[in-house]
């Protein structure tokens, strides 16, 4: 309600009393971590974050949520040192942690550090979904209509499986997608979200996938979305510009674009 209302400091004040009160807590650690990175208060966004990996007994896997944390932001390099931070400290999950950060690797678009990755996930745990998941995701990648068909079948029957499983949803999006089933993909990137609400790569492939769709409305909304959970992506801010422009919004579009003109006058 402060949130919508504007009323920053009050929301600082709940959610800072709710982490106080439940020192252990990792939900509570996270959602104050990111009213600070919302409000682009990043020394105190790092200090909750640092609290968790320090308290290892308390924040058991926290090196893996805050780089899931990081991941959501889009800040691959923090996001993958906390994974090989984590796997290297914590090496009875190691496989937890060679899946994000081939996670990140296959975002990235980086196909050789995301299959040295999985190699590595496969050798130490051949049978593991996760690793199933993931090699169809890199089979995505070499944009072979086979290798994506084969891809797709092989994320449905996981997601069959396992339907609670968010990112599994995710993957099957982006590879109906690069098969061309736009709408399916579309339906599988909303899945992700309703089952991960605050995860920012859905929301950000919905939002571009929406806009190659040519339905505008759709992407400003998810752009208003993404926004709202971080609110210093500029490509975003970038693609909710283009949709007011296609919606007829000129002259709101024209001024947001000049601010961030202004802001990064390099970029092009």
């Amino acid at each position: 309600y402060y949130r919508k209302s504007n009323r920053a400091a009050d929301a600082e004040r709940v959610l800072g009393s709710r982490a106080e009160n439940n020192p252990a807590d990792v939900r509570s650690a996270l959602e104050l971590a990111a009213f600070y990175a919302a409000n682009t208060r990043d020394a105190e966004m790092k200090s909750v974050l640092q609290a968790m990996v320090d308290h290892p007994r308390t924040f058991p896997n926290a090196r893996l949520e805050v780089g899931d944390f990081y991941a959501g932001l889009q800040r691959w390099s923090e996001a993958l040192e906390q994974y090989d931070a984590g796997a290297k400290a914590d090496p009875k999950h190691k496989v937890a942690y060679l899946k994000k950060t081939a996670d990140v690797w296959i975002v990235k678009g980086d196909r050789g550090r995301a299959s040295q990755a999985v190699e590595q996930i496969v050798k130490a745990a051949p049978q593991d979904d996760g690793a199933k998941a993931l090699g169809a995701a890199l089979l995505v990648s070499t944009g072979d209509p086979d290798k994506i068909a084969k891809s797709v079948s092989t994320l449905e029957a996981l997601v069959d499986k396992n339907p609670e499983e968010p990112d599994w949803h995710f993957k099957l999006a982006r590879a109906l997608e690069a098969k061309g089933d736009l709408n399916n993909a579309r339906a599988q990137f909303l899945e992700a979200i309703r089952r991960s609400p605050n995860s920012l790569p859905p929301r950000i492939a919905l939002a571009l996938l929406t806009q190659a769709m040519g339905d505008y409305k759709a992407t400003l909304q998810y752009a208003d979305e993404i926004l709202q959970l971080a609110p210093k992506i500029t490509s975003v801010k970038v693609l909710r510009a283009a949709s007011l422009m296609h919606l007829g919004s000129n002259a709101q579009a024209h001024t947001e674009l000049a601010v961030l003109d202004k802001a990064s006058p390099g970029d092009p």
